[in-house]
């Protein structure tokens, strides 16, 4: 027989049972407190199982006037910076650990998409010159364009193990010279994402990284190329461009 209980009946049994609540995210359990503000707020992932979305301003605000039950004052600035939370000691320590890590996460989240907007109105009307190679890294072709870029996201992806931020980059190609415009219009790839040409992605990553570095001195910058396209104007230029055959030489 299958019983459905309300989402009130459920916090009922929940408050009954020891006086126990588990967290609906990560699993973590605390004595209901009614004098609480916020009884229902985790404060190992910030997550508030009655209005069911995460709180970090509250969890802050818990953490900052934590008093550990075993603890007659407020832990100190000097206490709390001696903690070493890669082998943190007792409930108390981990738990301070847990909330530490995910504030810290949280913000280093807005500031870096605070950051990317900062940049982003900078780099919006610039204009960059790629000269390198378009189908092998050993030619020698003179092959140039004038493109624009904008950072036009992040994205977590694993690298060696570990997860790290990815700048996501949309490329935007202007312009070309004579035999770049040749290339294109023999081709016929401005239609497509240049994203595939592998040498061309990779000599674009180092550049726009070169020009990123700036921005965020010695910090790793990791890319991500989601897209390079030919602007309405370009695509339209090149399929007004004629190509010029040389003549041939008639002389043995």
């Amino acid at each position: 027989m299958k019983i459905i209980v309300t989402k009130e009946q459920l916090e009922i049994i929940r408050e009954n049972d020891s006086k126990k609540f588990n967290c609906d995210k990560c699993k973590h359990f605390w004595d209901i407190e009614k004098k609480n503000k916020h009884p229902y707020l985790c404060h190992m992932c910030g997550y508030d199982s009655h209005k069911e979305k995460y709180n970090y301003k509250e969890l802050e605000n818990f953490w900052k006037n934590y008093k550990n039950s075993e603890i007659t004052e407020k832990w100190s600035e000097k206490y709390k910076k001696s903690i070493n939370c890669n082998a943190p000691k007792g409930f108390s320590q981990r738990a301070h650990c847990q909330g530490k890590k995910k504030l810290t996460e949280n913000k280093d989240k807005n500031s870096l998409d605070l950051h990317i907007k900062r940049i982003n109105n900078i780099i919006k009307d610039m204009v960059f010159e790629y000269d390198g190679p378009f189908f092998h890294y050993n030619e020698s072709s003179n092959f140039k364009f004038k493109y624009q870029f904008i950072i036009s996201g992040q994205k977590k992806m694993i690298s060696v193990g570990e997860y790290y931020d990815h700048l996501e980059i949309f490329v935007e190609i202007i312009g070309g010279n004579h035999n770049t415009n040749t290339i294109f219009k023999i081709y016929d790839t401005l239609n497509e994402n240049l994203k595939d040409q592998y040498v061309i992605r990779v000599n674009l990553e180092k550049q726009i990284k070169g020009e990123l570095r700036y921005f965020f001195g010695s910090e790793p910058i990791r890319l991500l190329l989601v897209k390079i396209q030919a602007s309405d104007e370009y695509r339209e230029e090149i399929k007004n461009f004629e190509i010029e055959f040389l003549p041939k030489n008639n002389k043995i």
